[in-house]
């Protein structure tokens, strides 16, 4: 239950871009204000010990220490922007909800509560922290819902004009079973060509007996394997073909034709698609929408001692 786990969570699956040009300016323990609530430096060196698993950071003003300065401001940030949206909209997270959050988080963690406390200790985390970090999960999970749950439904006619668009994308392509054997040299592999030839299967009675007598290719062909197969005739065999460390003989044995998936085969899967574009298009104008009116209630002027923000993401996905 780590911030060394969560914060980059935070930033995996961007939905929006959000530039905090008011960062930079004068100095102070405020290095940051998200409406009526500030965050200190304390905070973010904190924080900072957090992610670097309870160890020190050497050198906070080279690279990799005002790296994790942005990372420990951004994910205070981007917490306050969850918290402070969830009291503005009235979203109410109760305790036990939190800890219900928490123990789903630790379901795994082993040696119990006494096991938690020492992993805590070890990564200078408290039960605040942890606690902070469940209440933003819980938040950003009910913001998720709330984006995406007034999406209209997806009509038979919007499944069927879709079909009718992209009919290209519902074809099965043409396949190919063949029968194949190998050899370790190509000399062996002739031989046995023109053993094949002359009246020989070209697979044993040991393969066709565990039901290895296909191999299958899609066309267009995409691996040497598929290549071989896609440049057979029905029924000669063809080859050898140098695959990896062996000679491959092939002979095709079907042909399946590729064929058009009717509209009641895909209508469920288009109906899917459809309705995760429109979740996907309802929770970015959502984001949009409700962290403009955040950036404009945060400010870093007071950043002015570390690396400031040049510009800070938010994920609800």
């Amino acid at each position: 239950m780590s911030a060394r786990q969560h914060v980059p969570a935070y930033a995996a699956a961007l939905l929006a871009a959000a530039n905090l040009g008011a960062c930079g300016g004068g100095a102070g323990q405020v290095v940051a204000r998200v409406g009526d609530r500030a965050i200190t430096k304390a905070a973010v060196a904190h924080w900072m010990t957090v992610m670097k698993g309870g160890s020190a950071v050497s050198d906070p003003a080279g690279t990799q220490g005002q790296a994790l300065q942005l990372r420990a401001l951004e994910f205070l940030i981007h917490s306050q922007w969850l918290i402070g949206e969830a009291a503005r909209r009235g979203i109410v997270t109760s305790q036990s909800e939190v800890h219900q959050q928490i123990d789903r988080e630790t379901a795994g963690f082993g040696g119990g509560a006494a096991g938690l406390r020492e992993f805590l200790k070890s990564t200078g985390e408290s039960v605040r922290d942890i606690e902070w970090q469940a209440r933003a999960e819980l938040v950003q999970a009910t913001l998720r819902r709330m984006a995406t749950v007034t999406s209209v439904e997806v009509t038979r006619a919007q499944v069927a004009a879709y079909y009718a668009r992209h009919r290209r994308r519902f074809v099965i392509p043409e396949r190919r079973e063949a029968r194949f054997s190998n050899r370790k040299t190509r000399a062996a592999a002739e031989k046995l060509k023109r053993e094949v030839e002359s009246g020989k299967s070209l697979t044993s009675a040991a393969q066709r007996k565990v039901g290895e007598l296909f191999t299958s290719a899609r066309v267009p062909p995409g691996n040497a394997y598929e290549r071989a197969i896609d440049s057979g005739k029905p029924h000669v065999v063809a080859g050898p073909f140098e695959i990896e460390a062996d000679y491959f003989l092939y002979e095709v044995v079907r042909i399946i034709p590729a064929r058009q998936q009717a509209l009641p085969q895909v209508e469920d899967s288009i109906r899917r698609h459809l309705m995760a574009e429109r979740r996907r298009r309802a929770l970015a104008s959502f984001v949009k929408t409700w962290t403009a009116g955040w950036i404009a209630r945060t400010d870093c002027r007071d950043a002015s001692s570390m690396r400031a923000p040049r510009a800070s993401t938010i994920s609800l996905i």
